[in-house]
């Protein structure tokens, strides 16, 4: 069980009681797909995420805001903005009646189109759609994602890994992150060397994305050449708030190299809308972000 006692930080109930999962809602068309509870969450850590992406054949960074939710035996790290992506587009339908009319329009065609700000919507180009469970107990993680790149034919993924081991190797350098005494530790993870510290008065082994395994909280971790780095913003402790996970009928099983392959397609295109009367016009657009793998291998 979880000691609190040593951790700096500010009860915060203004959150949903189930955390996790799709954001899907009753429809005429179908169920919301049922919530499994994994855990009470009692801690919320935020992270900074800074990355590398190739832009105009050039790297550019991209920052994002990354939470991760632990409880006693599992948590769920997730990108906070998703949700907010999520909802845009059904806030969108909402306020505006469902259209009766869907067309395809190619891009040079939807280039043409005398946009009324007010009926355009278009997704993020970055951000973070999957949502990563770890089970600490049993050494097991579920990724599910959900691909909307190919608008009106939308599914859901997932793939689970066993037996995830990092080979750390703790070093005596300290250093402060957000007031706590930390700890240097190395390891090798997906082909990149990374650094990471951790401290002994968050006493749980947890991390950002799928580094964990150390005995203490890592606060703080970067890889050799600097083109992924997590860092603590922000610690809260959760009440009433539940660790919840999809049930899993309605998602497609895949391999974490199938899903590898899927996430590439995902992020290749974006879909962009414009809507006219009754009529929804919709255009697959080229992302000019090219994503660097977190994981080589």
């Amino acid at each position: 069980i979880i000691s609190f006692w040593n951790i700096n930080a500010q009860v915060n109930q203004d959150i949903p009681v189930k955390i996790g999962g799709s954001y899907q809602k009753d429809t005429e068309y179908q169920k919301a797909i049922e919530k499994i509870k994994l855990d009470d969450a009692q801690l919320r850590v935020t992270y900074q995420f800074k990355y590398g992406v190739i832009k105009q054949k050039d790297i550019s960074f991209i920052t994002d805001t990354m939470l991760l939710i632990t409880g006693d035996n599992y948590s769920i790290y997730f990108d906070q903005n998703d949700i907010k992506r999520r909802d845009a587009f059904s806030s969108y339908v909402r306020q505006n009646g469902p259209p009766q009319v869907f067309m395809s329009t190619s891009q040079s065609e939807f280039s043409e189109l005398t946009i009324n700000e007010n009926n355009y919507f278009s997704p993020s180009e970055s951000g973070e759609t999957a949502q990563l469970y770890k089970d600490r107990g049993k050494n097991f993680i579920t990724v599910m994602d959900f691909d909307n790149s190919n608008f009106g034919a939308s599914e859901l993924y997932f793939y689970q890994e066993e037996s995830i081991h990092i080979p750390w190797e703790i070093k005596e350098d300290t250093i402060s992150v957000l007031g706590y005494l930390c700890t240097k530790a190395n390891c090798d993870f997906g082909g990149r060397i990374y650094t990471a510290w951790f401290t002994q008065d968050i006493p749980i082994n947890e991390g950002p994305y799928k580094f964990y395994g150390l005995p203490g909280m890592i606060l703080k971790i970067e890889d050799s050449e600097k083109l992924f780095q997590f860092e603590a913003i922000g610690l809260e402790k959760l009440e009433n708030a539940e660790i919840v996970i999809d049930e899993n009928s309605r998602y497609l099983k895949c391999t974490k190299e199938e899903y590898s392959t899927i996430k590439k397609r995902m992020r290749e295109n974006f879909t962009e809308f414009y809507r006219e009367g009754m009529s929804l016009n919709y255009s697959y657009r080229k992302n000019g972000i090219e994503y660097i793998p977190i994981e080589k291998i």
